[in-house]
């Protein structure tokens, strides 16, 4: 039984239904990481949870960035709410799976906050998408107004020089609202 099953926590998903590649030095809005939160649901301990399968070509030795945001648009325009900037990769072909959660902590008023979780783990232990197995970044969000109607949750990605990512599998989930 998921989080999503447990009587109390209306959830709400997206997925992705095919591979998306993002090439060098580009940002992109992952496909299937929208979620349309209805109208005066999001509250404070909403939870938003990411999950990636990407792989990486030998290029590109530099960290690759994930946004999470939220406004009206569902797209790159909207504004950044919490950023995850990963550490130097290698020029080395990999496969990573990561997971990002994102907990609304309020006040809901143009005060808000949120708090967030990056976590990645690699197939290789000192190349590729990191020079460790095992990364954790958490970031706590500067000030934002939650009072928006209409607001979309989604995820980017911002691909370092020379990088190449093919994200094969994205799905998004948010429960609490």
């Amino acid at each position: 039984m998921s989080n999503l099953d447990l009587p109390g926590n209306a959830g709400l998903g997206n997925q992705s239904t095919q591979d998306q590649q993002i090439i060098a030095a580009t940002t992109a809005l992952l496909v299937g990481s929208t979620i349309s939160i209805p109208v005066g649901k999001l509250r404070a301990g909403t939870v938003f949870r990411f999950t990636l399968s990407v792989t990486k070509t030998n290029a590109g030795t530099a960290g690759n960035i994930f946004v999470f945001q939220l406004g009206t648009n569902g797209s790159v325009a909207d504004a950044d709410i919490l950023t995850f900037t990963l550490p130097t990769a290698t020029g080395v072909v990999d496969t990573a799976w990561i997971e990002i959660l994102i907990t609304i902590r309020g006040p809901l008023s143009s005060a808000c906050k949120a708090q967030g979780q990056l976590s990645m783990s690699h197939n290789l232990q000192i190349t590729g998408f990191a020079t460790i197995p095992c990364v954790v970044i958490n970031v706590l969000s500067g000030v934002f107004d939650a009072t928006v109607a209409n607001l979309i949750a989604s995820l980017v990605c911002t691909t370092a020089a020379s990088t190449v990512l093919t994200f094969q599998q994205v799905v998004a989930e948010a429960w609490n609202l």
